[in-house]
């Protein structure tokens, strides 16, 4: 079975609910059968609820599993918190806000907060409220640390290097992607400029880092390939081969992907094919892409 999280505001405009659901058992032929109840169709996908999320304080933005599926991160407009769940019961560790030191532009309309777990230590995580970046502590439950004014506008995403510890990215309104050394806060290792607006969202591939995509609000969705700051090293082709290919740099733009009309919102990585990747932008529509062959080649030989 799946479970899923889901936030929604009740009729009551000042109280927010999140709920656990759980989804219906489903194997592969139930999939890919054309009576399967997960095709596009008149009947509703069935979800059972399992669980009530108690004291929430505002609209949650971002929703983080760990990796255990045991801990839950809500972060809303004001506030980060930390939940322990099963299928019966949800039960919060702790929350932190401004009162706790946390940088929120509360007076901002576009208030935004979102957070990440480290995949590399269970006893950690990132969040974000303005332009600044704070390590949060799960077992004080306390910051760390801050890397303040990251960026010159709000951050809108945050996501670890899934094969590099102490590695993140940020996107943010800047128009800006920025690679950050949490032993090294100072200076970005790297920025990127390829968006005309805000960027909403970046990922890394889940399998290779040298990999991420990109996605905002000029619709456009930017693949990269950053090997300077992965976790592989960055081996140039014989010139006498090919000298084209002798000239590749480690660090390029691959493509950019112009097939959404509205706002792109969300990106997500296959995490059983290394290769493809969704994208979902504002007025609903999901596009699945592939690494181009040519740039596969290059990571894998």
């Amino acid at each position: 079975s799946s479970l899923i999280i889901i936030s929604d505001q009740s009729k009551d405009i000042n109280n927010f609910e999140v709920t656990l659901y759980k989804m219906p058992n489903q194997t592969l032929e139930d999939i890919e059968s054309p009576e399967s109840s997960y095709t596009f169709n008149d009947e509703p996908l069935h979800l059972e609820s399992l669980v009530k999320f108690d004291d929430i304080d505002n609209s949650i933005q971002s929703v983080k599993w760990n990796k255990s599926g045991q801990n839950v991160l809500l972060t809303s407009t004001t506030s980060t918190s930390l939940w322990t769940l099963t299928e019966s019961s949800a039960k919060k560790i702790g929350r932190l806000s401004a009162e706790d030191g946390l940088d929120i532009n509360i007076d901002y309309n576009w208030c935004y907060g979102i957070s990440a777990f480290d995949p590399h230590s269970s006893n950690q995580y990132a969040t974000s409220f303005s332009n600044s970046i704070h390590i949060i502590d799960t077992k004080q439950l306390n910051i760390s640390m801050t890397i303040s004014n990251a960026h010159s506008s709000t951050i809108r995403d945050i996501d670890y290097n899934p094969n590099k510890p102490l590695t993140l990215i940020t996107a943010s309104e800047d128009r800006t992607v920025k690679f950050w050394d949490l032993r090294h806060t100072k200076e970005p290792v790297k920025t990127l400029q390829g968006h005309y607006h805000w960027v909403w969202s970046a990922k890394y591939n889940p399998f290779h880092d040298q990999l991420l995509a990109s996605a905002g609000c000029d619709s456009l969705v930017n693949l990269w390939r950053i090997a300077t700051c992965s976790s592989a090293p960055w081996l140039e082709n014989d010139k006498s081969d090919n000298e084209e290919q002798g000239n590749d740099p480690p660090d390029v733009k691959v493509r950019t992907i112009d097939q959404h009309e509205d706002s792109v919102y969300g990106i997500a990585w296959s995490p059983s094919d290394a290769w493809i990747y969704a994208t979902l932008s504002f007025d609903g529509r999901i596009v699945l892409n592939h690494v181009p062959s040519t740039e596969k080649y290059k990571i894998l030989l």
